[in-house]
């Protein structure tokens, strides 16, 4: 069996900062990892200070290649030949590359707008995408989503891989009660905003 400092996991980021910061405990924690995004961006910098972290930008390796990345990504992806893929909503390149790179096991971070667009009109590609991605969560191991409604609707798909719940903090009603001064009201309020974003 591996230790930690062996296992190399490769992190397809969605160029958001709720990457990083889930990439940070990972870093912590000692594993090898290969960050892939678009571009540079916010807070991109604090995963650079990890000496076993290895940021890579698509858009630097191939620069002329700016519409369409796809063999790029998956040709990182193969090269880099990672023990696990981790990637951050389930859509786009990000997502077909770890899919077309035939690298097991994928685990996939749900964030909603990759499984549901709550019955909107969507562009024609957009609606493609989303088909794409319910044909192809089946074969991911790990599916991990933040809401409980996310969760229901990947049960009523009846996909293989497990799912996870990774819930994490509102620090809207933190600051709104303790910047109101109505401390007695914090439980009632946390509740009641939760409900309202539908969290657990």
């Amino acid at each position: 069996m591996k230790s930690i400092e062996d296992i190399h996991i490769c992190v397809n980021s969605s160029d958001g900062t709720h990457s990083v910061e889930r990439t940070i405990p990972l870093a912590d924690k000692g594993f090898k990892i290969s960050f892939i995004a678009h571009k540079n961006f916010d807070r991109v910098d604090e995963l650079r200070k990890y000496n076993n972290v290895s940021v890579y930008f698509l858009n630097e390796i191939n620069p002329e290649k700016k519409h369409f990345r796809l063999k790029v990504y998956i040709n990182l992806i193969n090269y880099l030949n990672p023990d696990l893929i981790i990637v951050h909503f389930c859509g786009y390149d990000r997502f077909q590359s770890a899919v077309f790179s035939n690298k097991k096991p994928i685990a996939g971070i749900l964030m909603g707008g990759d499984v549901d667009t709550h019955s909107c009109v969507t562009p024609l590609s957009t609606f493609l995408e989303l088909k794409f991605t319910k044909c192809f969560l089946p074969y991911l191991e790990l599916l991990a989503a933040k809401t409980n409604k996310i969760i229901k609707k990947l049960e009523d798909w009846n996909l293989k891989g497990k799912i996870v719940h990774i819930p994490w903090g509102v620090k809207i009603s933190e600051e709104l009660i303790h910047n109101s001064g109505r401390k007695e009201r914090e439980d009632k309020s946390k509740e009641r905003l939760r409900e309202q974003l539908d969290l657990p």
